[in-house]
């Protein structure tokens, strides 16, 4: 006679469905990199897809960022040929959901947090992982903020000439 119980389709569906949540997955970035330097042959901004495997031994969601994520920046920047010392802010869009059914830990946007990173020398509004990035990726090392307020115009005032002089060299064509 066999004593074992025998799980009901219910529990089996459970099991398999938390089977399946332990199980690497992708998760899908979309990245947009702005950069501070002016540079006419090129635009501010770099947009991009990325996917990145998440592991379920993931020890928490900042390590991910940091070692999954700016890594793959860096990699980035580097085969775009922009420099990651000019690069201002990393802005992403991901479905966070993958992250925690994988790793059954907070999100980024569970624990409050933009998915946004600004860089910049001087700068007295960066956090942590900001920090972190600037001293292990060299993120943003040549952009100085040490005038927020008037960094922030003469930003504003380089994009709005970019973008001119894009506009009427389509004009002149």
């Amino acid at each position: 006679m066999n004593n074992k119980i025998q799980p009901s389709a219910k529990d089996a569906k459970q099991e398999l469905a938390n089977m399946n949540c332990q199980r690497s997955k992708t998760m899908p970035f979309n990245v947009i990199l702005t950069f501070d330097g002016y540079n006419p042959n090129q635009d501010s901004q770099e947009t991009f897809n990325l996917s990145i495997r998440v592991s379920p031994h993931e020890s928490d969601v900042v390590s991910f960022v940091m070692t999954k994520l700016f890594r793959r920046i860096e990699e980035k920047c580097e085969r775009l040929g922009r420099r990651k010392q000019q690069l201002l802010k990393i802005s992403t869009c991901a479905n966070w959901d993958i992250f925690e059914a994988v790793t059954r830990k907070q999100s980024l946007p569970a624990l409050g947090h933009s998915c946004k990173w600004y860089f910049g020398i001087g700068s007295t509004t960066l956090d942590i992982m900001e920090t972190c990035a600037m001293a292990e990726f060299q993120f943003g090392t040549e952009v100085d903020r040490s005038n927020e307020e008037q960094w922030f115009k003469q930003h504003i005032a380089k994009v709005i000439a970019l973008h001119s002089k894009q506009a009427n060299a389509k004009n002149e064509a």
